[in-house]
């Protein structure tokens, strides 16, 4: 499993501003090959904070903003051996964001390669 936890404050002079942002990320990726086949999960979690504060004016114009979003893909790439190689990849995607909601999104590729490998 690959974690990124990162902290960043930034001073921005021009505009007056002092802002401050916390993101974290958790990214888990299985893949198993198979005989044929080939599947992959992804599960994805991301978590961003953010605070602005006006030097100026002394106040806060963003405080305590924080977004969440998790995605989840499964796919499983097929092989087909022909005149050339044929490879189609079947996934179905879930997204939930705190923005823009949840979708279900499937998806469906395909490869054909003329030079056989």
């Amino acid at each position: 499993m690959d974690q990124s936890i990162t902290e960043q404050k930034d001073s921005t002079s021009s505009d007056r501003l002092d802002q401050s942002s916390k993101n974290k990320a958790y990214n888990l990726k299985l893949d198993q090959p198979l005989p044929g086949h080939f599947i992959s999960l992804n599960i994805n979690h991301k978590y961003e904070f953010l605070n602005q504060f006006n030097i100026t004016e002394e106040t806060y114009v963003i405080k305590d903003k924080s977004k969440k979003s998790t995605d989840i893909a499964v796919s499983d790439s097929l092989y087909f051996y022909s005149d050339g190689d044929i490879e189609i990849v079947p996934a179905i995607r879930f997204n939930q964001d705190e923005n823009y909601g949840t979708r279900t999104s499937p998806m469906l590729s395909i490869l054909y390669s003329m030079i056989a490998g």
